[in-house]
């Protein structure tokens, strides 16, 4: 696998359009609300209600604003916003890919 994924050509415009369908960035917006020391069950529970409530708006999460947010959770502050960029989000995967290599 690792000699795979050294010779794997990523087509930017193309990824970015994947990951940012699907609510892909849901997980982010979990990790950061237990930083944030919420418990993982109520956190897991809050962003299915987010993405419920995306689903009926056509929204993205990234979408909201942070009143919306808040009536989720009063935990969220305007760091959401740079924890959910897909970008952010794709340069971390790479990061940790690079440091496990």
């Amino acid at each position: 696998m690792e000699k795979m994924i050294a010779t794997i050509t990523v087509n930017e415009v193309n990824m970015k359009k994947a990951v940012s369908r699907g609510f892909l960035n849901a997980t982010e917006v979990a990790d950061l609300l237990v930083k944030n020391g919420v418990a993982f069950r109520d956190a897991h529970g809050i962003v299915g209600s987010i993405v419920i409530y995306c689903e009926d708006n056509d929204k993205a999460i990234e979408e909201l604003c942070l009143d919306e947010l808040c009536k989720f959770c009063e935990v969220f502050k305007e760091d959401i916003y740079e924890f959910i960029d897909y970008e952010n989000i794709l340069n971390k995967g790479i990061k940790i890919y690079t440091i496990k290599k």
